[in-house]
């Protein structure tokens, strides 16, 4: 009965789409059929038709899609903030040491305004802050770094003392630590760690008294651990570490006194204890944790595990800085052994507490270190059979814990051992002891191997580039720098046919294509810079340039990302070829191609043309400040430092409003801090 009522229904569906084809076509309409009067269930729903599941990304894809991400329209304002806002600065310190070289103001007059100014940013940006938190961040920290400038510049004027100078400068960069915790800014803090790291340098205090540097290196350590015991930013902690370190490097490049290597231990014990502690008593909950900053947030990926790898390096560091203090491999075996012990019972300690990855970080330290201590307690044999025990005893460890480091560690100890055994048997045989052959055979049996079991399945995609790698070496001998740069893009392109004809995997040769076509060409622009420019050295980069697209164009792919980047890069060489030795015209010309292939890449959405913009101005800012800095005249160094300032800050203020990317009808709308 249900199945009559089912046709009858589609009986009546047709008959009215005839009706309704019929009137479109003005044709007569059939007679609709009568609807059965009882009524039915309705029809069920159709099944839902299967999509094809997504492929799984090839291998290496995601590294590679991570790589091509783009800077958010956030983080590019911010840099070129920075960047604007310290290229105003330095502008304004010039064109005020002009005006004081040649009589304008006086220096007292110099310092007032230079304070006064410093203070105006710091108000401006504290009043913008509810509107403007990343603007006012930016005028904030630059106010630190005028005051600590004019604390600086007051010494040399004679306006006040040396001491009293050393004292303001080590005054403001406290006070942009203790500004930064208020502020919840990271980036002050580390301008107050630049300010007070810089300051033995900037009164010659060092290398006259490298133990001074060592101590003063110690006490910025401990303020910004303070900060960071409060804060837990992450970046103010590796901050400390490379610039307390890179102190400490020097201090004891010039000196292995007590006072700096007492120094040195101070800061490695610090390094280790207090970030370890403090995560410890955040993990336990007696550290309430702080918001986290953007800054943070945008590093978390490098951050993560931070405090592991500080528990492994803070060691090893701090017994590479202390190397300057003349003691004999057996002292030093019983300083690495102590503290071995020490991370022994650290992680013994831990693991009794239940932080597990923490105590077998520890056991990896102290395990290393241990071995390091036992080899240089031992000699000769007996050091020889010591390394593989000590490999031995790690891998069971390793596989008893199931922690892989360790295990890496014994594999390490192994390759060591076998290597050693090559190096010992060699000197045998070649001092003519013809029995120790059979260990150099049994030896290269192991390790011939050893290849073959993990290299037998890459062997094949070496092959190619090996060969193409020896073309481009060939290369350089006979030709001279355009005959090489026009050899090196032919060879791309033959390479490129090549893996397109499948006769050979050119997959890494790719890499070997770009460096040496960039060399090239760096190299030839460096051949211009010094001399006058000629006219017909402009059609042969040209001609490289349009040799790399005629290739590019005869496969599929067309032009490629990397080989827009080579052209690119012919355009960057280009203008030094055209402009020749004027540092102004060439650092101007490629701050406005970067500039403007930095927007055009916002804009887009395209990442590659983002970096390429990124790279160009990196470009232009190191020459600026390494090179044109002093090569240039007075009036044109600061008009140079304040258009590329005003430029950056032009294009900062534009970025998020009038060259952000057009969302989508079907997305939301980007949030954009203002």
């Amino acid at each position: 009965m249900d199945l009559e009522h089912e046709l009858k229904e589609l009986r009546v569906r047709v008959a009215v789409l005839e009706n309704e084809v019929l009137s479109l076509k003005g044709s007569p309409a059939a007679p609709p059929l009568r609807r059965p009067s009882a009524t039915q269930p309705p029809l069920p729903a159709p099944p839902p038709v299967p999509r094809p599941a997504a492929s799984a990304p090839k291998q290496g894809t995601e590294a590679i899609e991570r790589f091509k991400k783009a800077l958010s329209v956030q983080t590019s304002e911010t840099i070129l903030k920075w960047a604007g806002i310290g290229l105003v600065l330095l502008a304004v310190a010039f064109a005020v040491g002009l005006a004081i070289e040649r009589g304008w103001i006086t220096p007292t007059m110099r310092i007032i305004a230079a304070g006064a100014v410093s203070i105006a940013l710091f108000v401006v940006g504290q009043r913008i802050r509810s509107t403007r938190a990343l603007f006012a961040e930016t005028l904030q920290g630059a106010s630190f770094v005028a005051g600590f400038f004019t604390a600086f510049g007051s010494i040399p004027m004679g306006v006040v003392s040396g001491e009293v100078g050393f004292a303001a400068m080590v005054v403001v960069a406290l006070a942009a630590l203790v500004a930064s915790y208020m502020l919840n800014s990271p980036p002050i803090a580390v301008l107050g760690l630049l300010g007070g790291a810089s300051t033995p340098f900037l009164i010659e205090r060092f290398p006259e008294d490298p133990e001074f540097l060592a101590s003063f290196a110690a006490l910025i350590a401990i303020s910004t651990l303070i900060v960071f015991v409060a804060t837990g930013w992450r970046t103010l902690l590796v901050s400390t570490a490379a610039v307390t370190w890179g102190m400490l490097a020097l201090a004891a490049d010039e000196s292995d006194s007590a006072p700096v290597v007492i120094s040195i231990a101070i800061v490695g014990i610090a390094l280790w204890l207090v970030p370890l502690g403090r995560e410890i008593l955040e993990e336990r909950g007696t550290l309430v944790k702080a918001p986290m900053h953007r800054i943070e947030e945008s590093l978390e990926p490098l951050l993560k595990g931070v405090i592991h790898r500080f528990a492994i390096t803070a060691p090893i560091v701090t017994l590479l800085l202390a190397q300057t203090a003349e003691l004999s491999r057996y002292q030093w075996s019983a300083v690495i052994g102590a503290v071995a012990v020490a991370f022994a019972i650290a992680s013994i300690s831990l693991h009794r507490f239940e932080f597990r990855q923490f105590s077998l970080t520890h056991v990896t330290v102290s395990a290393l270190l241990g071995s390091i201590a036992i080899s240089l307690a031992l000699d000769g044999d007996v050091l020889m059979i010591s390394v593989p025990l000590q490999a031995t005893a790690l891998w069971l460890i390793g596989r008893r814990l199931d922690h892989k480091p360790m295990i890496w560690q014994s594999h390490v100890l192994y390759v060591i051992t076998m290597f050693a055994l090559i190096v010992r048997a060699g000197f045998m045989a070649w001092e003519g002891e013809f029995e120790t052959l059979s260990i150099i055979t049994d030896v290269a049996a192991l390790l011939l191997l050893v290849w073959r079991s993990t290299l037998k399945d890459q062997a094949a995609p070496w092959l190619a580039p090996a060969v193409h790698f020896t073309a481009a070496v060939y290369l350089i001998g006979p030709l001279d720098e355009w005959a090489l740069l026009l050899g090196l893009v032919i060879l791309a392109g033959i390479t490129r046919l090549a893996a397109h004809a499948d006769i050979g995997n050119f997959s890494i040769s790719t890499l070997v294509n770009h460096v040496v076509i960039v060399l090239a060409a760096v190299s030839v622009a460096a051949s211009q810079y010094e001399t006058t420019y000629e006219l017909e050295w402009v059609p042969v980069v040209g001609l490289a340039v349009v040799s790399l697209a005629a290739f590019a164009r005869l496969l599929p792919g067309r032009f490629s990302d990397q080989e827009a980047g080579l052209a690119y890069v012919g355009l960057i060489a280009l203008v030094v070829v055209v402009v020749g030795s004027n540092d102004a015209a060439i650092t101007a010309a490629w701050t406005a191609i970067g500039l403007a292939t930095l927007a055009a890449g916002v804009r887009l959405e395209k990442s590659i043309v983002q970096k390429a913009g990124w790279a160009t101005l990196a470009i232009a800012a190191t020459k600026l400040m390494l090179h044109d800095l002093e090569s240039t005249e007075a009036l044109i160094r600061i008009a140079l430092f304040f258009g590329i300032g005003l430029a950056f800050l032009g294009l900062a203020y534009l970025l998020p409003t009038h060259l952000a990317p057009q969302p989508h009808e079907d997305d939301e709308l980007p949030r954009i801090d203002v």
